[in-house]
């Protein structure tokens, strides 16, 4: 007998267990539970178009697969969360914080 103790993503773990019984004849069984949170490195807002994911772009990656999972689309941008003159005032205040610095 076996055992494994691993760190899985929780966005990799769907179907798992499927995956595991299938290829082991049903012979293997997995338990899972949650154990931290990690900082995924990259921006999930970058515009590249996926490719396989160097490990600074894994942020953007999982987001994609999740919201293909979800059915929703995968054009993500703020501008669609904020109006001109709220952009506008965001705008100002950068300026200024840049500014001090």
């Amino acid at each position: 007998m076996y055992s494994v103790h691993a760190y899985l993503p929780a966005m990799e773990s769907f179907g798992f267990e499927t995956d595991l019984r299938t290829h082991t004849s049903g012979q293997a069984m997995c338990q899972t539970f949650f154990d931290h949170w990690e900082h995924v490195p990259g921006d999930p807002l970058d515009r590249r178009p996926l490719e396989p994911a160097p490990a600074p772009h894994l942020a953007r990656e999982f987001m994609l697969k999740m919201r293909r999972r979800k059915g929703l689309s995968e054009d993500v941008s703020v501008h669609k969360f904020f109006d001109d003159p709220m952009l506008l005032e965001l705008a100002k205040q950068d300026a200024e914080l840049s500014s001090y610095f």
